[in-house]
């Protein structure tokens, strides 16, 4: 099945949008002993998915303070946990040893289902919202397209004229964010909203991508800069930067609708942590 939709414009502009009277935490998320820690999803209430590495790569669940690895079963399997809806159902991928081949999966009550889109050679999956609706992108080969699936049914969604088209973020309205390529090579942030694209483009971003939304539409991802990578958030018309102090390297990567936002920021030393922000 595939979804043909409209296309529109979406012009972000350059406003720092923080309210100076608000307070804001930045905490460091790190998985005792990892190499690295990403943050990648959030849930309502609070919940964070993820991955680290410690002698490969495995997803966690960091709720109540507490971490709890996941990997999809099987031995020396690499696990990327990137999406957790308010039921607790999570959504990411997977990489079985000896294999270069992405699969998709659905873990839902501790249960894993593989997800391969149809004929594809490749499958991530990187959001899922209350309805149970998975996000993410595909390969047949030829290309880099996003997908949304559901009970079964995998959508394709494609950005027309894109070279490759990746979906990252969905919410409970069914509002979906992304990125895509066009053939002059240069890397917008997608908006795909009540059937209408809407490019993003963070003015002086050398490219955009936008990773996660939430019901109220407020956008976070990050911007490609000549001297590294800057986390933003698009809140109520107003364009936020998202930085780290002693990192040239910000990627937001996910919001709810607390406004709590994840993400992972790279180091002076090259290491790699997970985020929590809370306005």
């Amino acid at each position: 099945m595939k979804l043909f939709v409209l296309t529109g414009c979406l012009f972000l502009t350059l406003a720092l949008a923080l309210n100076p009277a608000q307070a804001v935490t930045f905490t460091t998320i790190d998985f005792p002993g990892a190499l690295l820690t990403s943050a990648n999803g959030i849930n309502s209430s609070g919940q964070i998915v993820g991955h680290y590495n410690v002698s490969g790569i495995h997803g966690f669940l960091l709720s109540g303070g507490v971490f709890t690895t996941i990997d999809f079963p099987g031995i020396g399997v690499s696990t990327w946990c990137e999406g957790i809806n308010d039921n607790g159902d999570i959504a990411g991928w997977y990489i079985a040893p000896g294999n270069v081949q992405l699969h998709g999966f659905l873990m839902q009550g501790g249960v894993f289902t593989t997800l391969d889109f149809p004929g594809a050679i490749s499958t991530s999956a990187w959001a899922i919202n209350n309805a149970g609706q998975v996000v993410g992108e595909y390969s047949t080969g030829v290309g880099i397209h996003g997908f949304v699936y559901q009970a079964g049914t995998y959508t394709d969604v494609t950005v027309s004229g894109a070279t490759y088209t990746q979906l990252r973020g969905i919410n409970n309205v069914g509002d979906i964010v992304g990125r895509f390529a066009t053939l002059t090579g240069h890397d917008h942030g997608l908006l795909l909203s009540n059937g209408i694209q809407h490019f993003l483009n963070v003015p002086g971003a050398i490219a955009t991508y936008a990773n996660g939304v939430n019901d109220r539409k407020h956008i976070v991802g990050y911007q490609d800069l000549t001297i590294g990578n800057s986390g933003f958030a698009f809140f109520r018309g107003n364009y936020m930067v998202i930085s780290r102090a002693g990192s040239n390297d910000v990627k937001a990567l996910a919001i709810d609708n607390n406004l709590d936002i994840v993400g992972e920021y790279t180091d002076h030393q090259s290491v790699t942590h997970g985020f929590l922000r809370n306005p």
